[in-house]
């Protein structure tokens, strides 16, 4: 037989228990209430597109590096193949050279891509427009077809003057060096005024701290892009259905199709971006079931080294 004192700590138990479990419906049901609020009745506020992000009834076919699968990225002879073939955009990356100068380059080094060595900041804008950016690209063939042609990478400058009429997604590289920032943005949005491309260009980063110092000095004139850190709250609150947290700063949001956690190509993140005003582009995409399924899906726009590829398909469907 139970002794009075047990028995006291018998019913406090199985207060607390009771009480636990009033606690956690209590607690379930305002997470319940708080996910069907965020996801479905709390206002949403589309964004202010720029005139950049003019709608178009089949996706934006983007050059990635210029195409970097037909002819070396980034070269001049990339971009020229791309605005011949007819792609709606060519995403391009900066970086910066020792003397100043905005050039077209991926990586902070041009070990990778050309017969030199050592950082783009190192180089003087001469010494870097004379190495040979086809020098390590191997076509579709897997052949050097392009080594010893006088490839290179250009200016921005350049690429400005010889193609104004291209719309233009320009990528300023979080790998140039942090005391180069403020000259970098300064002198994107000189060349961007100097050529009227205001309304051509779209500036981006993964680095959020780069767009909003381009921002800074160029205020709402540009388009601009969403940096790693955004584009993560936008996947995150997608994901768990809290999609009225997200706030969008930007007329795009662009993701990869996934990563080893999660599957970025589905309605939720399509619709979602779509239903705030913005564009969605996936990066990079490069096989053709996939192109076919974006396609299909309505994305709006397909990041990707074949632009040949995805013009075949766009053609074979009808819209283009």
């Amino acid at each position: 037989m139970r002794g009075k004192p047990e028995q006291k700590r018998s019913k406090q138990f199985n207060k607390f228990i009771r009480y636990g479990r009033f606690t956690l419906f209590i607690s379930l049901s305002f997470v319940l209430l708080l996910s069907f609020w965020t996801f479905h009745l709390s206002p949403v506020q589309e964004v202010e597109q720029h005139p950049f992000f003019n709608k178009q009834d089949s996706p934006w076919v983007i050059a990635h590096r210029a195409g970097e699968a037909i002819a070396p990225g980034n070269s001049m002879t990339a971009i020229e193949m791309s605005h011949e073939m007819g792609v709606d955009m060519i995403e391009v990356d900066i970086h910066i050279t020792k003397d100043d100068h905005l050039v077209l380059m991926h990586d902070p080094t041009v070990d990778r891509t050309t017969d030199g060595t050592g950082l783009v900041a190192d180089y003087t804008l001469e010494e870097f427009l004379l190495l040979d950016a086809g020098y390590h690209f191997e076509d579709l063939n897997g052949e050097y077809s392009f080594r010893g042609l006088g490839v290179y990478k250009p200016t921005l400058r350049e690429v400005f003057e010889k193609f104004p009429d291209v719309n233009y997604m320009l990528e300023v590289k979080h790998t140039n060096p942090a005391e180069k920032h403020d000259i970098m943005t300064e002198k994107l949005w000189e060349l961007i005024q100097e050529y009227d491309m205001q309304n051509n260009v779209m500036v981006s980063s993964f680095d959020q701290k780069l767009i909003n110092k381009f921002e800074e000095v160029a205020g709402d004139e540009v388009a601009l892009g969403t940096g790693r850190q955004i584009a993560f709250n936008f996947i995150m609150a997608h994901n768990f259905f809290v999609r009225n947290l997200f706030q969008p700063t930007s007329g795009v949001i662009q993701i990869p199709k996934e990563n080893r956690y999660f599957n970025f190509f589905n309605d939720r993140m399509i619709d979602g971006a779509q239903r705030l005003g913005m564009d969605v582009h996936y990066w990079t995409i490069n096989d053709e079931a996939t192109m076919r399924e974006m396609v299909d899906e309505g994305v709006d726009g397909i990041i990707t080294d074949r632009p040949d590829l995805l013009i075949e398909i766009l053609e074979e469907k009808g819209l283009r």
